[in-house]
């Protein structure tokens, strides 16, 4: 049996549209040159917006990435300000003027979303945390007091714990 993965399922998909709504209305009120005429070309926007977001920005990250790494990471906010653009040309009722305005709404929509995944995403699980020991170095022990290289394997399994 095939499983999906969790950010393809439609409950994830759901909710990425509405916090994608969320940022669009944001980015609406912060700019006037971004614009939705009604609720509906709201919500398709938003949910065309984050399928895209899902599906083809993906392939096109992998496309750019010399771009997105020579520009140190820029070239990402270039094209989520491209997408954005795609899909105010797409939705009849979704305006967005200008290229600096798409750069501003993505900017916004991204900064939205970022943070309310921050404050009200799921948090880290036990198993998340990483443990820093530090042992300070000692003299060699002679050769026949070290321990055999099996016995060295075991010690160093150590519930993921970095010692330095």
């Amino acid at each position: 049996m095939i499983q999906s993965s969790p950010q393809y399922s439609a409950s994830h998909m759901l909710k990425e549209a509405l916090l994608t709504a969320g940022g669009v209305v944001l980015a609406s009120a912060s700019s006037h040159n971004i614009h939705f005429t009604d609720f509906a070309s709201l919500v398709i926007a938003a949910a065309l917006l984050s399928a895209i977001h899902t599906f083809i920005k993906p392939l096109l990250l992998l496309i750019s990435l010399p771009l997105i790494v020579l520009s140190m990471g820029l070239g990402i906010w270039l094209i989520n300000a491209c997408l954005l653009l795609l899909v105010s040309q797409l939705i009849p009722g979704f305006h967005v003027a200008s290229l600096s305005s798409a750069l501003w709404g993505s900017l916004v929509i991204s900064l939205f979303c970022w943070l309310w995944k921050v404050w009200f995403g799921p948090k880290p699980g036990p198993r998340s945390r990483v443990q820093v020991r530090y042992r300070p170095k000692t003299k060699a022990a002679p050769a026949s007091q070290q321990p055999r290289p099996q016995q060295r394997r075991q010690s160093l399994n150590d519930d993921d714990v970095i010692d330095i």
